[in-house]
């Protein structure tokens, strides 16, 4: 019969680098987690959930993302003098207190209208409106007016 010699020190070595090895695994998954909640959030911001949740069916079955549309609206807005507000004399916080009011109230009403936001920055608004809801109607024109 053959008899190892076990050495207890190195099975204590073996032991501290798992566990290490673990903890890092542990805080690598947490900061993993962090970022898709991140991401994930920013995803619903940027798209409506319907979209997403279609987008993800898509991906999950390997299938191309297709969607038509029988109409829709689509609103392109240079806000007037934003320029000249955005350039008033204010402290930074003052300035970062105005953008965070200005778009709150633009999506607002967004909101209220049922129109989507696609994109809104520095004084130009790009919104739709009858997408991704496919309506047969064209109530959208008068969403976005």
């Amino acid at each position: 019969s053959v008899f190892a010699v076990i050495d207890i020190r190195k099975i204590k070595q073996i032991y501290l680098y798992l566990k290490a090895q673990s903890e890092r695994t542990k805080t690598t998954m947490k900061v993993l987690k962090m970022q898709n909640d991140m991401s994930e959030a920013l995803l619903f911001r940027m798209m409506p959930y319907c979209v997403v949740k279609e987008m993800r069916r898509c991906r999950e079955t390997n299938t191309p993302y297709v969607g038509s549309y029988q109409s829709a609206t689509v609103l392109f807005a240079d806000l007037a003098d934003f320029q000249r507000l955005a350039a008033r004399d204010m402290s930074p916080f003052a300035y970062v207190r105005f953008l965070e009011a200005f778009y709150t109230r633009i999506a607002e009403v967004l909101e209220s209208h049922k129109v989507n936001e696609i994109e809104t920055a520095a004084g130009e608004c790009l919104v739709v409106s009858g997408l991704p809801d496919r309506s047969p109607t064209t109530k959208h024109c008068s969403e976005i007016a």
